[in-house]
């Protein structure tokens, strides 16, 4: 998101932004990703790390 309020808002995809996520890649080399609009989806650690690059402020990893 690249500004504040409704604007930067409105040009968000929740179904693309990334929400939570798995600290490791733990099921055949995949990670959770929990999207705003709700889907989860496995990603191949390599996708999942395009992901996160591609996000101007991506959200933190849980604390451990």
């Amino acid at each position: 998101m690249a500004g504040k309020g409704p604007e930067a808002r409105a040009k968000m995809d929740p179904a693309k932004t990334p929400w939570v996520w798995e600290k490791q890649a733990f099921h055949e080399g995949a990670r959770n990703v929990l999207f705003l609009n709700g889907h989860v989806e496995a990603l191949p650690e390599e996708k999942f790390q395009a992901l996160i690059a591609g996000q101007k402020h991506p959200h933190p990893s849980p604390p451990r």
